[in-house]
């Protein structure tokens, strides 16, 4: 077995299995972390929902470290993701589902990990709840989620202030973008589209999310060019904004911002909105294969950009 400290079979496993959010971003960053230690076939196996958010499954060692399970983990079991992630959503009938506390009318805490993936594979757990408008969930963090109504705007804003608490916590985000249930199904939910006013909101969550990605994916790069760093500001007029630095003369894998500040001696730097940047580096910036995404820019794309 590629672990030995694994049970040999499914039904062995079945009552210590779990079920975790993986977030896009933090699928791509262990993504890199095992490519980097030469180990790739340990990649979860994953269930994509909707939008960032994918669901896998894990079992939990005598010792209470978690295994996440890989194709080839279920290859040893001889049985497929569905089987296992069945499995290990069973566990949430075994007692009283728990980890559910109002925030306010209309408006859900989930506290329990097992149940926000379990409710994301099946909608019919949390479907009952009752809410303004469609059912929209925020998975923001593994044992962290919101449950309220599509209509509900300051249900949304809470959920969305989650993603800021957790920030302040330093607790990695799996998404700050909503999702709602249509059709039996979960799909992305555009907050700002549907209550405007919650925009800012939206923004900051959103920037907050990605700068805590490439902190994460910062630390597993291997790289002989300088990995720049995603910051957030607050302009005056109270707008987030995400931004990084490219120094002239310093090949860069430069993060996805809203804004560059590009560096050309110690007192001149000029920022650009981040599409700007791209088009005037033209070909000195190439995307490379990393979730989150950057782009790795050669140390001569000054004169592209004068």
């Amino acid at each position: 077995m590629t672990d030995p400290q694994l049970p040999e079979t499914l039904a062995e496993a079945a009552p210590r299995l779990g079920l975790r959010v993986y977030g896009a971003s933090t699928l791509g960053v262990r993504r890199s972390a095992l490519e980097a230690a030469g180990v790739p076939q340990a990649m979860p196996a994953v269930r994509h929902v909707a939008g960032e958010v994918s669901v896998g499954a894990e079992y939990e060692l005598e010792d209470g470290r978690v295994v996440p399970l890989s194709d080839q983990n279920l290859g040893t079991w001889g049985v497929g993701l569905d089987e296992v992630l069945d499995a290990a959503r069973e566990r949430l009938s075994d007692g009283e589902i728990t980890g559910i506390s109002a925030l306010g009318e209309g408006v859900y805490l989930i506290e329990n990990e097992l149940l926000v993936a379990a409710a994301l594979l099946a909608p019919e757990l949390v479907s009952g709840l009752p809410v303004t408008g469609d059912l929209t969930l925020l998975p923001a963090a593994g044992p962290v989620a919101v449950c309220t109504g599509s209509e509900h705007a300051a249900g949304l804003g809470a959920a969305l202030n989650i993603v800021d608490q957790l920030a302040e916590a330093e607790v990695r985000t799996e998404t700050a973008v909503p999702l709602v249930l249509r059709d039996d199904a979960w799909q992305p939910f555009d907050v700002a589209a549907a209550h405007p006013e919650l925009a800012r909101a939206v923004a900051l969550a959103e920037r907050l999310a990605a700068v805590d990605a490439y902190g994460a994916q910062s630390g597993v790069l291997t790289d002989d060019a300088f990995i720049a760093k995603a910051k957030l500001f607050t302009k005056p007029d109270g707008d987030a904004v995400m931004v990084a630095t490219w120094t002239d003369g310093v090949e860069t894998l430069l993060p996805q911002t809203d804004e560059v500040l590009v560096v050309r001696g110690e007192n001149d730097v000029t920022p650009y909105p981040f599409a700007e940047f791209l088009e005037r580096a033209g070909s000195s910036a190439v995307q490379v294969d990393t979730v989150p995404v950057r782009y790795r820019v050669s140390g001569d794309a000054l004169s592209a950009l004068r």
